[in-house]
């Protein structure tokens, strides 16, 4: 295929394998992500007390295989980000379609709540609000490490995951000295430096 990455292209394990119970193996590990002794058993092999035990080494002592495997998987994982995408145009696609067929039936209301939608999927518009619980606690009375917490939890609660220190570049140092920064006198607890 043309449109197929560099990777899977000019893989040496692109070639099926000349075993063809070895070949299966490797497409159940690869493609179906099997656990050895599953892919063992459906690829012809007898199921016996040691089936685990001889997947296991053929697997580990033949490299030819374990690279047939890992092409397999690379397939898989191709395959499984186009099949993503596809679904992900087709709903956007049956989204725009939807706020066409409204609009021509004159159901504005609808129209524009499937176009509301589109724009939430591909933009990121239209969020809703969230509230913010702030548990009865005052900013005021917090120290620049607890606005830090602070924000760092209201982040949270809003679906952001980020590291507030890092992302002002900031680092706690304890109570006292920090090699040659003195904290003013009469100060305890956590202060925050700028990262060196």
């Amino acid at each position: 295929m043309a449109d197929e990455p560099h990777d899977l292209a000019t893989h040496p394990a692109r070639l099926p394998l000349t075993n063809p119970r070895r070949e299966a193996y490797a497409q159940n590990r690869g493609l179906f992500q099997m656990t050895r002794h599953d892919a063992w058993v459906a690829a012809g092999y007898r199921d016996t007390h040691t089936a685990r035990k001889n997947a296991y080494k053929t697997e580990k002592l033949n490299p030819a295989l374990r690279s047939r495997i890992e092409y397999h998987q690379l397939v898989q994982a191709r395959n499984a980000s186009r099949n993503q995408f596809l679904t992900q145009r087709e709903i956007l696609s049956s989204l725009q379609d939807n706020a066409d067929e409204a609009a021509r039936k004159g159901q504005y209301a609808a129209s524009n709540q499937a176009l509301k939608m589109l724009g939430s999927e591909m933009h990121g518009m239209f969020r809703e609000k969230v509230e913010i619980h702030d548990h009865g606690r005052s900013l005021d009375d917090l120290s620049v490490a607890g606005l830090l917490d602070e924000i760092s939890r209201i982040a949270a609660e809003l679906g952001i995951e980020v590291d507030i220190r890092e992302l002002f570049g900031l680092v706690a140092s304890s109570t006292g000295t920090d090699g040659d920064t003195e904290h003013p006198e009469g100060c305890t607890g956590t202060f925050l430096r700028p990262v060196a």
